[in-house]
Protein backbone atom coordinates (compact mmCIF):
# COMPACT_ATOMS: atom_id res chain seq x y z
CA UNK A 1 0.00 0.00 0.00
CA UNK A 2 2.03 3.06 -1.30
CA UNK A 3 0.59 6.83 0.28
CA UNK A 4 -0.62 8.66 -2.65
CA UNK A 5 1.03 12.24 -2.44
CA UNK A 6 -1.65 14.87 -1.36
CA UNK A 7 -4.20 15.65 -3.77
CA UNK A 8 -4.63 19.49 -5.10
CA UNK A 9 -6.24 21.84 -3.03
CA UNK A 10 -8.21 23.89 -5.52
CA UNK A 11 -10.02 23.59 -8.47
CA UNK A 12 -7.15 25.37 -10.24
CA UNK A 13 -4.84 22.96 -8.86
CA UNK A 14 -7.28 20.28 -10.54
CA UNK A 15 -7.18 22.05 -13.79
CA UNK A 16 -3.21 23.09 -13.50
CA UNK A 17 -1.83 21.19 -17.01
CA UNK A 18 1.27 21.25 -14.15
CA UNK A 19 4.72 20.20 -15.89
CA UNK A 20 2.53 20.02 -19.52
CA UNK A 21 1.77 23.78 -19.08
CA UNK A 22 4.21 24.46 -21.89
CA UNK A 23 3.10 21.35 -24.39
CA UNK A 24 -0.65 22.47 -23.90
CA UNK A 25 0.40 26.31 -25.03
CA UNK A 26 2.11 24.83 -27.80
CA UNK A 27 -0.47 21.92 -28.85
CA UNK A 28 -2.85 24.93 -28.64
CA UNK A 29 -1.30 27.33 -30.84
CA UNK A 30 -0.79 24.22 -33.37
CA UNK A 31 -4.05 23.39 -33.11
CA UNK A 32 -5.59 26.87 -34.08
CA UNK A 33 -3.45 27.03 -36.95
CA UNK A 34 -3.75 23.52 -37.81
CA UNK A 35 -7.54 24.60 -37.71
CA UNK A 36 -7.96 28.32 -39.83
CA UNK A 37 -4.99 26.10 -42.48
CA UNK A 38 -7.83 23.13 -42.72
CA UNK A 39 -10.73 25.27 -42.89
CA UNK A 40 -9.57 27.86 -44.88
CA UNK A 41 -7.47 25.91 -47.98
CA UNK A 42 -10.65 23.77 -48.00
CA UNK A 43 -9.53 20.66 -47.43
CA UNK A 44 -11.65 19.84 -44.75
CA UNK A 45 -14.80 21.21 -43.71
CA UNK A 46 -16.04 22.70 -40.45
CA UNK A 47 -16.95 19.88 -37.90
CA UNK A 48 -13.71 17.57 -39.39
CA UNK A 49 -11.22 20.44 -38.68
CA UNK A 50 -12.56 21.18 -35.36
CA UNK A 51 -12.40 17.18 -34.51
CA UNK A 52 -8.35 17.17 -35.97
CA UNK A 53 -7.65 20.94 -33.86
CA UNK A 54 -9.09 19.31 -30.73
CA UNK A 55 -7.37 16.20 -30.73
CA UNK A 56 -3.87 17.59 -31.06
CA UNK A 57 -5.01 20.18 -28.43
CA UNK A 58 -6.17 17.27 -26.15
CA UNK A 59 -2.75 15.56 -26.50
CA UNK A 60 -0.77 17.55 -23.19
CA UNK A 61 -4.22 17.36 -21.10
CA UNK A 62 -4.64 13.39 -21.77
CA UNK A 63 -1.05 12.92 -20.52
CA UNK A 64 -1.84 15.27 -17.21
CA UNK A 65 -4.74 13.26 -17.04
CA UNK A 66 -2.68 9.87 -16.85
CA UNK A 67 -0.35 11.37 -14.44
CA UNK A 68 -3.01 12.62 -12.22
CA UNK A 69 -4.28 9.06 -11.72
CA UNK A 70 -0.87 8.07 -10.94
CA UNK A 71 -0.13 10.46 -8.52
CA UNK A 72 -3.72 11.52 -6.92
CA UNK A 73 -5.75 8.50 -7.83
CA UNK A 74 -9.39 7.50 -9.47
CA UNK A 75 -11.13 10.52 -7.99
CA UNK A 76 -8.77 13.66 -8.65
CA UNK A 77 -8.38 11.74 -12.32
CA UNK A 78 -12.10 11.37 -12.28
CA UNK A 79 -13.21 15.09 -11.85
CA UNK A 80 -10.39 16.54 -14.02
CA UNK A 81 -11.76 14.29 -16.82
CA UNK A 82 -15.17 15.31 -15.83
CA UNK A 83 -14.31 19.11 -15.91
CA UNK A 84 -12.47 18.82 -18.67
CA UNK A 85 -15.29 17.23 -20.88
CA UNK A 86 -18.25 18.92 -19.89
CA UNK A 87 -16.59 22.31 -20.07
CA UNK A 88 -15.46 21.53 -23.89
CA UNK A 89 -19.07 20.59 -24.41
CA UNK A 90 -20.50 23.82 -22.88
CA UNK A 91 -17.96 25.64 -25.49
CA UNK A 92 -19.52 24.08 -28.02
CA UNK A 93 -23.31 25.56 -26.92
CA UNK A 94 -21.21 28.96 -27.11
CA UNK A 95 -20.30 28.93 -30.05
CA UNK A 96 -24.14 27.93 -31.29
CA UNK A 97 -25.29 30.56 -28.84
CA UNK A 98 -22.67 32.94 -31.30
CA UNK A 99 -23.56 31.94 -34.33
CA UNK A 100 -27.29 32.77 -33.75
CA UNK A 101 -27.28 35.97 -31.76
CA UNK A 102 -24.00 37.51 -32.71
CA UNK A 103 -23.75 36.22 -36.12
CA UNK A 104 -27.40 35.96 -37.14
CA UNK A 105 -27.15 32.28 -39.04
CA UNK A 106 -30.37 30.32 -38.73
CA UNK A 107 -30.95 27.75 -36.04
CA UNK A 108 -30.94 25.01 -38.67
CA UNK A 109 -27.20 26.09 -39.80
CA UNK A 110 -26.07 27.33 -36.17
CA UNK A 111 -24.80 23.73 -35.16
CA UNK A 112 -21.57 24.87 -33.43
CA UNK A 113 -18.69 23.76 -34.70
CA UNK A 114 -18.82 19.61 -34.45
CA UNK A 115 -21.79 19.73 -36.47
CA UNK A 116 -21.36 15.73 -37.57
CA UNK A 117 -22.32 14.81 -33.53
CA UNK A 118 -25.86 16.43 -33.84
CA UNK A 119 -27.64 13.56 -33.81
CA UNK A 120 -30.01 12.71 -31.34
CA UNK A 121 -28.72 9.68 -30.49
CA UNK A 122 -25.53 10.90 -29.89
CA UNK A 123 -26.61 13.53 -27.68
CA UNK A 124 -28.52 10.97 -25.24
CA UNK A 125 -25.09 9.28 -25.62
CA UNK A 126 -23.68 12.07 -23.89
CA UNK A 127 -25.68 13.14 -21.43
CA UNK A 128 -25.73 9.24 -20.03
CA UNK A 129 -22.23 9.00 -19.90
CA UNK A 130 -22.25 12.43 -17.82
CA UNK A 131 -24.78 10.92 -15.85
CA UNK A 132 -22.72 8.01 -15.17
CA UNK A 133 -19.18 10.29 -14.93
CA UNK A 134 -21.89 12.21 -11.17
CA UNK A 135 -22.53 8.68 -10.51
CA UNK A 136 -19.17 7.97 -10.36
CA UNK A 137 -17.67 10.79 -8.79
CA UNK A 138 -19.97 10.42 -6.02
CA UNK A 139 -19.32 7.19 -5.56
CA UNK A 140 -16.02 7.97 -4.77
CA UNK A 141 -17.25 10.17 -2.29
CA UNK A 142 -18.07 13.49 -4.08
CA UNK A 143 -21.31 13.90 -2.01
CA UNK A 144 -22.47 17.26 -0.78
CA UNK A 145 -25.69 19.39 -1.50
CA UNK A 146 -24.16 20.44 -4.64
CA UNK A 147 -23.41 16.89 -5.70
CA UNK A 148 -26.92 16.12 -5.18
CA UNK A 149 -28.40 19.18 -7.24
CA UNK A 150 -26.23 18.25 -9.55
CA UNK A 151 -27.23 14.53 -10.14
CA UNK A 152 -30.93 15.61 -9.94
CA UNK A 153 -30.00 17.93 -13.19
CA UNK A 154 -28.03 15.35 -14.96
CA UNK A 155 -31.22 13.51 -14.38
CA UNK A 156 -33.39 15.87 -15.45
CA UNK A 157 -31.07 16.63 -18.41
CA UNK A 158 -30.48 12.82 -19.71
CA UNK A 159 -34.82 12.78 -19.10
CA UNK A 160 -35.54 15.43 -21.98
CA UNK A 161 -32.57 13.81 -24.43
CA UNK A 162 -34.50 10.65 -23.67
CA UNK A 163 -37.64 12.06 -24.46
CA UNK A 164 -36.25 13.95 -27.64
CA UNK A 165 -35.04 10.58 -28.63
CA UNK A 166 -38.17 9.10 -28.47
CA UNK A 167 -39.75 11.60 -30.67
CA UNK A 168 -37.14 11.22 -33.05
CA UNK A 169 -37.60 7.75 -33.63
CA UNK A 170 -41.49 8.40 -33.72
CA UNK A 171 -41.50 11.54 -36.12
CA UNK A 172 -38.45 9.68 -38.66
CA UNK A 173 -40.93 6.63 -38.61
CA UNK A 174 -43.74 8.52 -39.78
CA UNK A 175 -41.65 10.00 -42.70
CA UNK A 176 -41.01 7.35 -43.74
CA UNK A 177 -44.38 6.45 -43.98
CA UNK A 178 -44.69 9.27 -46.45
CA UNK A 179 -42.26 8.54 -48.38
CA UNK A 180 -40.04 10.75 -46.58
CA UNK A 181 -37.26 9.04 -45.52
CA UNK A 182 -34.53 12.15 -45.93
CA UNK A 183 -36.37 14.34 -43.46
CA UNK A 184 -34.60 16.97 -41.64
CA UNK A 185 -35.79 16.44 -38.19
CA UNK A 186 -32.68 15.42 -35.96
CA UNK A 187 -32.20 18.92 -34.29
CA UNK A 188 -35.73 20.51 -34.94
CA UNK A 189 -38.17 18.73 -32.57
CA UNK A 190 -38.81 20.39 -29.49
CA UNK A 191 -37.94 18.47 -26.07
CA UNK A 192 -39.96 18.78 -22.89
CA UNK A 193 -39.20 22.73 -22.01
CA UNK A 194 -39.02 25.24 -24.37
CA UNK A 195 -41.08 26.46 -27.12
CA UNK A 196 -44.14 24.19 -28.20
CA UNK A 197 -42.50 21.42 -26.31
CA UNK A 198 -44.41 18.76 -24.00
CA UNK A 199 -44.96 21.57 -21.20
CA UNK A 200 -45.71 24.43 -23.55
CA UNK A 201 -48.49 22.13 -25.08
CA UNK A 202 -50.17 21.16 -21.90
CA UNK A 203 -53.21 23.68 -20.97
CA UNK A 204 -52.30 23.31 -17.02
CA UNK A 205 -49.29 24.74 -17.63
CA UNK A 206 -49.58 27.73 -18.79
CA UNK A 207 -46.94 30.38 -20.44
CA UNK A 208 -43.99 30.58 -17.89
CA UNK A 209 -40.96 32.28 -19.46
CA UNK A 210 -38.01 30.35 -20.76
CA UNK A 211 -40.07 26.84 -19.57
CA UNK A 212 -42.67 27.22 -22.64
CA UNK A 213 -41.25 30.07 -24.54
CA UNK A 214 -37.53 29.12 -25.19
CA UNK A 215 -35.97 28.45 -28.42
CA UNK A 216 -34.79 25.14 -28.32
CA UNK A 217 -30.76 25.99 -28.92
CA UNK A 218 -31.58 28.30 -25.62
CA UNK A 219 -32.56 25.96 -23.25
CA UNK A 220 -29.98 23.15 -23.99
CA UNK A 221 -27.04 26.07 -23.55
CA UNK A 222 -29.06 26.39 -20.34
CA UNK A 223 -29.16 22.75 -19.57
CA UNK A 224 -25.29 22.45 -19.77
CA UNK A 225 -24.62 25.52 -18.38
CA UNK A 226 -25.93 24.74 -15.84
CA UNK A 227 -24.56 21.54 -15.40
CA UNK A 228 -20.95 22.87 -15.65
CA UNK A 229 -21.72 25.05 -12.62
CA UNK A 230 -23.15 22.52 -10.35
CA UNK A 231 -19.99 20.43 -11.57
CA UNK A 232 -17.96 22.95 -10.41
CA UNK A 233 -19.45 23.94 -7.08
CA UNK A 234 -19.97 20.38 -6.52
CA UNK A 235 -16.36 19.81 -7.57
CA UNK A 236 -14.93 22.59 -5.38
CA UNK A 237 -16.52 20.68 -2.18
CA UNK A 238 -15.45 17.55 -3.02
CA UNK A 239 -11.15 18.93 -3.62
CA UNK A 240 -12.00 20.77 0.03
CA UNK A 241 -12.34 17.39 1.61
CA UNK A 242 -9.98 15.26 -0.40
CA UNK A 243 -7.20 17.89 1.20
CA UNK A 244 -8.70 18.44 4.11
CA UNK A 245 -9.33 15.01 5.83
CA UNK A 246 -10.38 16.44 9.18
CA UNK A 247 -13.27 18.23 7.42
CA UNK A 248 -16.72 16.38 7.45
CA UNK A 249 -16.78 13.29 5.11
CA UNK A 250 -13.19 14.06 4.87
CA UNK A 251 -11.06 10.85 3.42
CA UNK A 252 -7.62 9.81 4.64
CA UNK A 253 -7.13 6.86 2.69
CA UNK A 254 -5.20 8.28 0.06
CA UNK A 255 -3.68 4.73 -1.40
CA UNK A 256 -2.63 2.48 -4.00
CA UNK A 257 -4.66 -0.69 -3.69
Amino acid sequence: MALLPAPPDSLLRVLDPGRWGRAAAAAALAAALLFGFLLGSGYAVLWVASLVALAVAGVPWLLKLRDDLRAYGVAVASLFAMLLAQGLHTVEHFVQMAQIYLLDWPAGRALGLVTAANAEWIHLTWNLLVLGGVVVLMSLGMRSFWAWVLLLWACAHTLEHAYLFVRYLQVTAEARQLGLGGFPVAQGLPGIVGRDGLLAMQSWCGRIPGLTDAPRAVVHFVWNLGEVILLILAGRHFVRRLANPTLPGGDRRRVHP
